[in-house]
């Protein structure tokens, strides 16, 4: 109910390996990643709100179904926790993506959950921060060569 994702969108969608692999090909289409070793071409990384999808989400699932998270997906900027909404707009981040997304002036699109949706009303909050002089200068979250996030020990068994 959350998201409104139905059972048929998921029994028809790719599993999570074909997905990634076209995902990541369309980033090299876009000249953004390397096609030999999946690394990051020039200076880039991806923008959440929260670390939940990389950090959490995805990289449990591609380790718990023993699948290589790609190198691109090792740094990321964090909107929501990390400060930076606030280092721009002088205040916190509060009511949700959505209430973030309309306190800057931009319209809200979509259904709340949907990572679709989610990923596109995230972007007009990185696209009002730069129009307005902000200057991403490194990313807030990443991976160590292991996988494992910054901060975090790993697992023992």
């Amino acid at each position: 109910d959350l998201t409104a994702i139905t059972q048929e969108s998921v029994d028809g969608a790719p599993c999570i390996d074909i997905a990634l692999k076209k995902y990541v090909k369309w980033l090299e289409s876009l000249d953004l990643v390397d096609s030999r070793n999946g690394h990051r071409k020039g200076n880039w990384c991806f923008c959440t709100w929260g670390d939940v999808d990389i950090m959490g989400t995805l990289r449990k699932e591609l380790e718990y179904k023993s699948i290589l998270l790609p190198p691109c997906f090792d740094r990321w900027i964090n909107l929501k926790n990390d400060s930076i909404f606030k280092k721009h707009y002088g205040r916190e981040p509060r009511g949700g993506l959505r209430a973030c997304v309309e306190s800057v002036g931009a319209q809200w699109e979509g259904r709340a959950h949907n990572g679709l949706v989610d990923s596109f009303n995230t972007a007009k909050i990185v696209r009002h921060m730069v129009q307005t002089g902000f200057r991403f200068t490194r990313p807030t979250r990443g991976l160590d060569k292991n996988g494992i996030p910054f901060g975090q020990k790993k697992k023992t068994k």
